[in-house]
């Protein structure tokens, strides 16, 4: 029978393969925008370059220009939006057999006429989770306000440019590395969006099943993506009722701990489960050179010198879309 960390690993397989989908028709379909928004801009550059006064003409076609990318952002913000949308759903498709299937896995295998309970599933909840920001807002609304900023960024690069006197071909080149943003931004926006709504939805179904799941552990793939945070968290135990604050682009998974088949009320002997390893544990045995490449060399230099410990590098800060989220804190932040 699967453990559950071998159904664990084929849920964030399977997520990946979405997220891997939802990358691609995100950069497809920014594309077009990105040609379009490069066309204004060249556009610009022509008009700026054949007006020998500009004062008070500059400032209208700027304005113009602005309400140009403004309305190309917003259309772009519909098509975005709907693809992470989409994302989710189909992430969330699953969620209820493959939450069951963990919930087994970490039972083990099912004594002799012992039964699993039925297990509750808070289907209003789950369906809630999807187009929402952990805040609560509409993922529409997070790229409105990126459409807002952007396309006043923009003007306000050429206007910095102008004053400065910078050509337009200058300020025009400011200009075309802002407009690569948007696409970088909503890609980590969907990759985030859907695996804290994956893991929402499971920590809802844990909490209302808690008689048969007592917490959730941190689980992370410990390879070399992984970030120090999730080095120091992998192993710990939380509450059903604590979310999983993580950070942004995070593929970690919360794994049920579940109450023993003897706590469930079947008279039988079950074998001791063995310790879990923490992801400190695994990481002091790790060579030198891979501790450095997880750390850097001056966390390695006081971690080698019993100053520093992998916890003390785990920082909480409010994500003012995610809530309560967590960071690595930076070498010169350390006390």
């Amino acid at each position: 029978m699967p453990t559950a960390y071998d159904i664990a690993d084929a849920i964030a397989d399977r997520l990946a393969a979405l997220d891997l989908t939802a990358l691609a028709l995100l950069e497809e379909q920014y594309q077009g925008i990105l040609d379009r928004l490069t066309l204004e801009i060249e556009r610009l550059e022509q008009d700026i370059e054949a007006q020998p006064k500009r004062g008070q003409w500059t400032q209208r076609r700027l304005a113009a220009l602005k309400d140009e990318l403004h309305r190309i952002l917003m259309q772009w913000a519909d098509d975005a939006s709907t693809i992470i949308e989409l994302e989710q759903d189909r992430a969330l498709r699953n969620v209820r057999d493959e939450t069951r299937n963990l919930i087994i896995g970490s039972l083990g295998d099912v004594p002799i006429g012992a039964r699993l309970p039925g297990i509750i599933v808070p289907v209003e909840a789950l369906n809630s989770l999807i187009g929402f920001l952990g805040d609560g807002s509409p993922i529409r609304g997070y790229f409105d306000d990126l459409a807002d900023s952007l396309s006043e960024r923009l003007v306000a690069t050429y206007l910095d440019g102008m004053a400065r006197g910078l050509g337009p071909k200058q300020i025009g080149s400011q200009v075309r590395a802002i407009t690569g943003e948007p696409l970088h931004r909503a890609q980590a926006l969907a990759r985030t969006a859907t695996n804290n709504a994956y893991r929402e939805a499971q920590r809802r179904i844990f909490e209302k099943n808690d008689s048969l799941i007592r917490r959730w552990r941190w689980h992370s793939t410990l390879d070399s993506r992984v970030c120090v945070v999730c080095w120091a968290m992998h192993g710990t135990e939380h509450p059903t009722s604590e979310r999983m604050a993580t950070h942004w682009q995070c593929r970690c998974a919360m794994l049920p701990i579940t109450a023993t088949w003897r706590e469930l009320g079947f008279d039988v002997d079950e074998a001791p489960q063995p310790p879990i390893e923490t992801g400190p544990e695994r990481f002091a045995r790790l060579s030198p050179a891979e501790q450095r490449a997880i750390l850097g060399p001056g966390k390695l230099a006081l971690y080698q010198q019993g100053k520093l410990q992998l916890n003390d590098l785990v920082g909480i800060y409010d994500d003012p879309i995610w809530g309560t989220m967590r960071h690595e804190i930076a070498l010169k932040d350390l006390k």
